[in-house]
């Protein structure tokens, strides 16, 4: 047996990589929405409302139309590569729009529990399999169809049944509920029309268009106009023995349409990017597969281009990206330009000295009658995008319904890092509203804020203007749509996210609301920081950076910008940029100021709870109230019972360190070594501040886990850490903080 045969020849690995923007779309979708939860609850939140589920079948079937005719454009392009590979050349095309459909038809399967093997090596193979399978047989089926005699009338009625057949199960999946099975076997059968639709189309056009105009003498005329220079397919190459090719006018009317429909969906597609409602209104998975479509179809245009003219636009736009980056940065932190300080301390942030001076005479009473001790309320909230933020606020939400002033009086600081600091800065927030602390619906407002759609504004920014800015920032970035989705959701809320930390910390003046810590990291150097309604200037608190210190007088940074500063977790949400001038020390030995740029993301890269701040806090305090000296504070010792409040939302799992690949240990042991350094460091900084709790005289530690709110075991169904949170979801949080054993008893306590 000669096995060379099996071997793919030179001209077919060539053939294939003609493809190569389609084939990388399909595996980008396979990779996301089989595999990661976050793609999975993105798809169950679609299928949550009739338009979505609509609007996402649209952009399925346009996705598939440009994937296999882009393709077919740029096989005619490349025709001295494709042309000797027929199998390849007719073949691939189709199969990557009829790929179009299994990706995501697998997809909603996977996210309503079906198929859940597809995302390992054996299920995807298994999967492939019998998708080539399954189109072969559609094929064979089209082709018995495509020999039957065909007349103008039969031709025009099957050509448009078919596309009002796909239409119509839009509307279906509109109208069908969002039953992942019934949803899976609707977009089975548009796949099936598709494919039939795209296999018959040479033969039903045919029919259906009147015979072309002969050419005298068999010579092509010359292309016309920009429109027909555009189009990729030589003239006379239907008469150089391809009978399988439609006539050039008709393949060329053909084109046209299909350039005007993709500018239309083009303008509709920049409308979504620019409009945050019309986004939402469309959804992240139809914003997903609309964007797919549309760098998928502007990649097969550069192809053609450079076949065409011979220039790599997708290499001179990386120069111009490279060249414009030298001067320019569109991921600079969002400010609010304030009226500078008149001088009056009231407009100034307290130091933290002043403010428990004031907090402590306000809500615990001094030692005078040897009282018992007062609670002290520290919350720690952990990262993890919008179901942490989530969490977070319902769970702080049941306890201020239930307990009031009971608790806020007694909560003196709140710390998180990333989707934590979105949680505490709702909470905080919705607690400045409510003066007489007599407000009852925490719960359901912050469902109303927390529970908003903000990843398809995200995306659609993504996939769309910051492409454009990187190569000159004409636009908001993906991190300034994501904050702008924040206070959109808060407007029924006074707009509280669009309050400036100034306004926020003349608010918490004399210690009228909790300290505020939404901890972030510096990109250059890994160095804590935060910002905060309060100033941290005691030395316990030295290695960290007071992000709001290095802002001008002129310049405020609104709560929404301080939430996304925290959880700012690339590539979602870019590094955050801001400008300040710093001191350095010279040769000379003397100080000089200079400009820096410092760069900041997610909390999470150092301490993805806030705990090492509220550590260094109850330090401080120690600290303060054991020395005899300081008249302010030394009354209360013995009066605080430090009571830590630690929202987590951890995934139980059980670490297996298993084999590692000899090429990842020679070429990844870095970057593999610093991912597990994410959580260890969290563990660290927790693990310290529980040694100090034990020390204390009453120091107590209670973990309110998401996934632990039965005493006997946790919950393994994970959550989606996402910017967008199905129904589904949503309803299992709401029932974890209902339910919650370790809150229930917490409360009881209180």
């Amino acid at each position: 047996m000669d096995f060379r045969r099996f071997i793919p020849s030179t001209a077919r690995l060539k053939a294939i990589t003609v493809f190569t923007p389609g084939i990388v779309l399909i595996v980008a979708f396979i990779a996301v929405f089989w595999n990661l939860e976050q793609g999975k609850d993105t798809i169950r939140q679609s299928l949550d409302g009739e338009w979505r589920r609509a609007l996402h079948c649209l952009g399925l079937i346009y996705m598939g139309y440009v994937t296999w005719y882009g393709s077919r454009l740029v096989g005619f392009a490349r025709w001295e590569v494709v042309g000797t590979v027929p199998l390849i050349r007719n073949f691939a095309p189709r199969f990557l729009g009829f790929s179009c459909y299994t990706a995501v038809l697998v997809a909603v399967a996977v996210s309503g529990g079906a198929l859940s093997n597809a995302s390992n090596l054996k299920g995807l193979a298994l999967i492939l399999v019998l998708s080539g399978v399954w189109f072969g047989i559609l094929l064979r089926l089209g082709r018995k169809w495509e020999g039957r005699a065909w007349n103008k009338r039969s031709a025009s009625l099957t050509y448009y049944g078919f596309h009002a057949g796909l239409l119509a199960l839009v509307v279906v999946s509109g109208c069908c509920g969002n039953g992942h099975l019934t949803q899976a076997i609707l977009i089975g059968l548009m796949q099936v029309l598709f494919t039939f639709l795209i296999c018959l189309r040479t033969v039903l056009l045919q029919q259906m268009e009147p015979k072309p105009t002969p050419w005298l003498n068999d010579v092509p005329p010359p292309k016309k106009g920009w429109l027909e220079r555009s189009f990729p397919r030589e003239r006379g190459l239907k008469g150089r023995g391809h009978p399988e090719l439609l006539p050039y006018d008709i393949e060329y009317k053909f084109y046209k349409f299909f350039v005007f429909g993709s500018m239309t969906v083009l303008g509709v597609y920049v409308l979504i990017a620019g409009l945050i409602k019309v986004s939402q209104f469309f959804g992240a998975f139809a914003v997903a597969l609309l964007g797919g479509a549309v760098l998928v179809g502007i990649a097969n245009m550069f192809s053609v281009i450079k076949t065409q003219r011979g220039v790599s636009l997708g290499l001179v736009a990386f120069g111009i990206m490279i060249f414009t980056g030298l001067f320019k940065d569109n991921h600079y932190v969002r400010t609010l330009h304030v009226a500078p300080n008149s001088g009056n301390a009231s407009e100034e942030r307290e130091a933290l000295r002043q403010y428990l001076t004031a907090w402590l005479a306000e809500h615990v009473a001094p030692d005078t009658a040897r009282m018992g001790r007062v609670p002290v309320y520290f919350v720690l909230a952990d990262g993890g995008a919008s179901r942490s933020g989530y969490w977070v606020a319902q769970v702080l939400g049941r306890i201020q319904d239930e307990k009031g002033a009971v608790f806020s009086d007694k909560l003196l600081c709140l710390s998180g890092a990333s989707g934590g600091s979105v949680g505490i800065g709702t909470y905080h927030a919705l607690l400045s509203l409510d003066g007489s602390r007599s407000r009852r619906t925490f719960r359901k407002d912050a469902r109303a804020i927390l529970g908003t759609d903000f990843l398809s504004p995200v995306l659609s920014t993504m996939l769309c203007t910051d492409i454009i800015n990187l190569l000159y920032p004409l636009f908001n970035d993906r991190a300034r749509t994501l904050e702008e989705s924040m206070e959109k959701a808060t407007a029924p809320y006074d707009s509280v996210f669009t309050h400036g930390m100034r306004r926020v910390a003349m608010e918490s003046r004399g210690g009228a609301l909790p300290i505020l810590c939404l901890n972030t990291v510096r990109m250059q150097d890994g160095k804590p920081s935060y910002t905060g309604n309060v100033e941290m200037n005691e030395p316990a608190f030295s290695v960290r950076l007071d992000v709001y210190g290095l802002l001008n007088e002129t310049s405020d940074l609104r709560l929404s910008s301080a939430m996304v500063l925290s959880s700012r977790f690339p590539y979602i949400s870019p590094a955050g940029r801001i400008d300040h001038t710093e001191k350095i020390d010279t040769a000379a030995g003397k100080q000089k100021t200079v400009q820096a740029s410092s760069y900041f993301v997610d909390g999470g890269y150092f301490d993805n709870s806030g705990a090492g701040l509220v550590d260094e806090l109850i330090l401080t305090m120690e600290d303060w109230m054991k020395d005899s000296t300081e008249a302010q504070f030394h009354p209360y010792a013995g009066r605080i019972a430090y009571r830590v409040i630690h929202i987590s939302n951890t995934e139980p799992a059980v670490n297996v360190y298993t084999r590692k690949h000899p090429l990842l240990n020679d070429l990844a042991a870095p970057l593999l070594t610093v991912a597990g350094t994410y959580a260890s460091q969290t563990d660290v900084n927790n693990a310290r501040l529980l040694r100090r709790l034990k020390k204390l005289d009453d120091g107590k530690y209670c973990e309110l886990n998401l996934y632990k709110h039965d005493s006997t075991a946790y919950d393994t169904v994970a959550l989606s850490m996402n910017w967008v949170i199905s129904d589904t979801a949503l309803a299992r949080m709401d029932s974890a903080a209902t339910h919650h054993h370790s809150l229930d008893s917490l409360l009881l306590k209180m």
